[in-house]
């Protein structure tokens, strides 16, 4: 029998054998830990990012809405009676800057 075989074995090449299997046993349990943290680095890598990626739509989103907002009012301001006696005021001080 196998055990009985063992048995026979000079005592080195049973040492080796052991050390053989426990090596073997390490690598493997090293490799899966090692397997797992890099898994929880990709996750929480992935996981930033898409904080990240939301903060920026946000923060762009905002700057849009500003934009709109200030565009708009300016535009009220010009087509109203005061943004057009502004325009035409202007236009009135540059024509004497350009004639003098």
């Amino acid at each position: 029998t196998l055990f009985r075989s063992r048995l026979q074995q000079p005592t080195e090449k049973v040492v080796a054998d052991t050390k053989e299997l426990v090596s073997s046993t390490v690598t493997g349990a090293k490799d899966a830990v090692s397997s797992t943290v890099t898994g929880a680095k990709d996750a929480m890598t992935t996981r930033v990012t898409g904080v990240v990626d939301a903060a920026k739509g946000a923060v762009q989103g905002s700057v849009d809405i500003t934009k709109a907002v200030v565009t708009s009012s300016v535009n009220t301001v010009m087509s109203s009676r005061v943004g057009q006696l502004m325009t035409s005021g202007v236009d009135t001080v540059l024509g004497k800057i350009g004639r003098a």
